[in-house]
């Protein structure tokens, strides 16, 4: 890690076997190195070091490990009843969402299902050349279903979506709203058969 960067930390504890502890450190730069150690009883360490986007780190910071099932992330309102009525229909029409447990709108943390596997952009690569054809394809069909249902996501981006189990997970809805229409045109290529991200959110 370069030295001469500033650099953020925060910190983060699991009460599980093992009494392990993960420190998290972030190198703040064009970008931003992720770096965490695992300590388990007997204070062995193990270093792990990932480059991400600083992009990447924004995404990160609202997250919250609480145990191996549940992730804790800050959201809106808006965001938590959309999540809701996504998991409802992916129910219906097969398609997977992390679940939703609970919101407390005081604080905007909500519980969800944890899903244990990094994004599509990280574990393949952040452009769109370097994922599949199939992750793509399965994508375009959970959006449609999406837009079927007046359900408008423009943040079509590798970072949304997680590939685990033979299925692809689409985790979030911060950018998302109910609309009637395709506002974007980037959209509606995605749709046709485009297989990019979306600049915009890039």
């Amino acid at each position: 890690m370069n030295s001469s960067e500033p650099t953020l930390r925060a910190n983060c504890a699991q009460q599980n076997s093992g009494n392990r502890r993960w420190h998290f450190s972030f190198s703040k730069g064009r970008r931003a190195t992720f770096r965490a150690v695992y300590q388990n009883r007997t204070n062995n360490h193990c270093w792990c070091d990932y480059h991400k986007y600083l992009s990447t780190f924004f995404f990160l910071r609202n997250f919250i490990m609480t145990s191996n099932y549940i992730y804790t992330k800050t959201v809106s309102h808006k965001e938590w009843l959309l999540h809701k009525y996504v998991y409802g229909l992916s129910e219906t029409y097969g398609f997977r969402v992390p679940r939703p447990y609970s919101y407390d709108i005081k604080t905007g943390l909500m519980k969800m299902q944890r899903i244990p596997q990094m994004c599509v952009s990280d574990f393949y690569g952040a452009r769109s050349t370097d994922v599949p054809e199939h992750v793509f394809t399965k994508i375009r069909e959970i959006l449609t279903i999406l837009y079927n249902h007046n359900i408008y996501y423009p943040d079509i981006t590798g970072y949304n979506f997680i590939e685990y189990s033979g299925h692809v997970w689409i985790i979030d809805f911060g950018h998302a709203f109910i609309s009637n229409k395709i506002q974007d045109p980037f959209v509606l290529e995605f749709l046709q058969g485009l297989n990019e991200w979306n600049p915009e959110f890039l």
